[in-house]
């Protein structure tokens, strides 16, 4: 975002999903991600947001080598890049609360996954 090269990420993204299939994009953080993939896809574009405490988010990966500290993970997390994802809350689709184990939000996702085909949405 810093240099201006979003734009090119996200076409290149866009670039990758196959017409005509599901796909699942991890990690967006920005409304301007929001906005390029909903003008592309349209209604059949559905951002579900993930609502995880601190605490939580770093349960889940300490240990994986990327943060040593819970304070290093807290300043990764003060970062400007991590600053508009709450921005996302409002546009999402759907928001799930991710507060257990990997399996249970993976039951989570299946089951909105499961709601958009059947309300003819993916």
């Amino acid at each position: 975002m810093e240099k201006g090269l979003q734009a090119e990420l996200n076409r290149r993204l866009i670039e990758q999903i196959v017409p005509g299939t599901s796909a699942v994009v991890d990690g967006l953080r920005h409304p301007f991600d929001y906005t390029s993939l909903h003008s592309k896809f349209g209604p059949s574009f559905h951002l579900i947001f993930l609502d995880v405490p601190l605490e939580t988010r770093w349960e889940h990966v300490k240990g994986a080598g990327r943060h040593a500290t819970f304070e290093e993970f807290v300043a990764a997390d003060a970062h400007s890049v991590e600053q508009q994802i709450e921005l996302l809350r409002p546009r999402a689709t759907l928001t799930i609360k991710n507060e257990g184990s990997l399996a249970e939000l993976h039951t989570k996702m299946d089951s909105a996954m499961e709601l958009f085909r059947k309300e003819g949405q993916v």
